[in-house]
């Protein structure tokens, strides 16, 4: 299954696990409930899938592997980007965000047999 497949269909498993990880990610999450730890989380998982099933040249690849590139236009980029501003603001640095991400996709992947302990590739 690919990628963008995996998100999509298993958006809330995911958004669970991201939920309960980011919970231990203190000071920043010291006071937030639920509906803070998953704001706009949806969202910008909904853009990382959309953005995996756009065709792409190499070039525009390498751009965006280097922060670079256009990106998607319109609400998605949005909420993705209102996303990480709301966490930044909240206190979680770039590197708590990122794990968040992907403890969360990969225990979801882990829990649906996708993916085995220890492997590396969501």
């Amino acid at each position: 299954m690919r990628r963008a497949d995996f998100i999509v269909r298993d958006m809330e498993p995911i958004l669970a696990h991201w939920e309960r990880f980011a919970a231990t990610l203190e000071p920043a999450a010291a006071n937030m409930g639920s509906v803070e730890l998953r704001e706009e989380a949806q969202q910008m998982l909904l853009a990382v899938a959309t953005d995996l099933q756009t065709p792409q040249t190499r070039e525009a690849q390498l751009e965006k592997s280097w922060g670079q590139g256009s990106g998607l236009i319109g609400v998605t980029e949005t909420a993705a980007r209102t996303h990480g501003f709301l966490r930044a603001r909240a206190g979680f640095t770039v590197n708590q965000r990122r794990r968040i991400s992907r403890a969360a996709c990969k225990r979801a992947a882990l829990a649906d047999g996708r993916l085995r302990a220890g492997s590396a590739r969501v």
